[in-house]
């Protein structure tokens, strides 16, 4: 198993060194303005917050982009059949594929925690020398970042456990389109369900903005806590089942090989 995580490493290092990249430009570049000297220049602290919540969900797309390529580093049928002969080859090679994957969304996690914990020092350091406006001393962007990045790694996490049997099962080029029908035939279930169905126990729109930012505020709401709970309980035994099926299919998917 350590064996096939090095090799993982060392093929996708590429992939994972763009991604970081990417990760350290996003916040350059969202950072950089409200670090203006002249205090009558800096953006607005909703601004700030606005563009630090948009940092947190460009760094996790980022990492679920260098996710699914790495599909493609061995996709190759001579590696393919070694594993198929290699003694419990799937299951090894398949874990270890997975184990990778869930990785990365924990590096990326750690990473965001740290640069939002740095910032909002630096923040509170430039407010009290008089270098940056008063209001950036509390910065709640930060507190809602962390808290998106408590929901937004599980719901990677989620996306992943649908995307890799249909990457396993039907190749990588296939397995994406596979995966893209299967996604909208639920798409249009849920359309028909807001259409026709009865969507009272959703309540109202204001209603729904309410508990989100009540939510963000931290502010008690047992409907949204329990919601959030059970999401990211239920998501790591889906990401257990999703790794058996992509055993079970990986001969399969193997056959789909084009080279």
């Amino acid at each position: 198993m350590y064996g096939l995580l090095y090799k993982e490493l060392v093929t996708n290092r590429k992939i994972l060194v763009v991604m970081l990249g990417m990760i350290l430009l996003i916040h350059a570049v969202v950072l950089t303005p409200a670090l203006s000297p002249e205090e009558e220049e800096a953006p607005g602290l909703f601004i700030v917050t606005a563009c630090i919540l948009a940092a947190s969900l460009a760094s996790f797309y980022a990492a679920g982009i260098a996710q699914l390529n790495i599909f493609g580093t061995d996709e190759r049928k001579k590696w393919g059949c070694y594993v198929i002969s290699a003694e419990d080859g799937i299951r090894k090679a398949v874990g270890a594929r997975y184990l990778f994957v869930l990785l990365i969304s924990v590096a990326v996690m750690v990473l965001c925690r740290l640069i939002g914990s740095l910032t909002t020092d630096l923040f509170t350091l430039l407010s009290e020398k008089g270098l940056a406006p008063e209001e950036y001393a509390q910065m709640p962007g930060f507190m809602y970042s962390v808290t998106l990045m408590y929901f937004l790694f599980p719901l990677q996490i989620l996306l992943r456990a649908i995307d890799m049997p249909f990457l396993y099962a039907f190749g990588h080029k296939a397995g994406d389109r596979m995966k893209g029908f299967f996604l909208l035939g639920i798409l249009f279930v849920v359309i028909v369900w807001l259409l026709f169905g009865n969507i009272s126990v959703l309540g109202t729109t204001d209603d729904f903005w309410e508990r989100f930012f009540a939510m963000l505020e931290g502010e008690e709401n047992d409907w949204v806590s329990v919601g959030i709970g059970c999401f990211m309980t239920a998501v790591y035994p889906l990401y257990y089942l999703s790794y058996r099926i992509s055993c079970k299919y990986y001969a399969k998917g193997v056959e789909q090989y084009e080279q």
